[in-house]
């Protein structure tokens, strides 16, 4: 079976590399263009939310897992909703469309790279615990 950190690790590689192509992909915008690393965002998030919930769940006393469980959905949903409307504010001159999807592209690498780092560090703490 998979380590659930390393799952999570792969999701935001691939979300991060995604973002990337978004960025790079702006400069000669263009839906084709931009479909790969779409993809490879949508697969990133599919492969490490659920088990960014698994391993707090995992971290939470069996009593409060349902709270715990709770507050993850709703503070992702609470994430997802303020990006879209950041990412829509940038969108929103369809003259300037490539520069707001580069400075959101942008933006998601550096917070997708921030994760990383995290979720890098927690689990080499956790390896050195074992």
């Amino acid at each position: 079976m998979f380590n659930p950190m390393s799952l999570m690790l792969a999701g935001a590689a691939f979300r991060l590399i995604g973002f990337a192509g978004v960025a790079l992909a702006s400069t000669g915008f263009s839906y084709p263009l931009i479909a790969l690393p779409l993809l490879l965002i949508g697969l990133g998030g599919g492969l490490s939310n659920p088990m960014a919930i698994s391993v707090m769940l995992s971290a939470t006393d069996k009593a409060y897992s349902g709270i715990a469980s709770g507050v993850a959905t709703a503070t992702g949903q609470l994430g997802a909703s303020i990006g879209v409307a950041i990412f829509g504010a940038f969108l929103a001159d369809a003259h300037r469309i490539a520069d707001g999807t580069r400075i959101a592209a942008t933006l998601s690498i550096a917070s997708t790279a921030l994760i990383i780092l995290i979720v890098w560090n927690l689990r080499r703490q956790r390896d050195r615990a074992a």
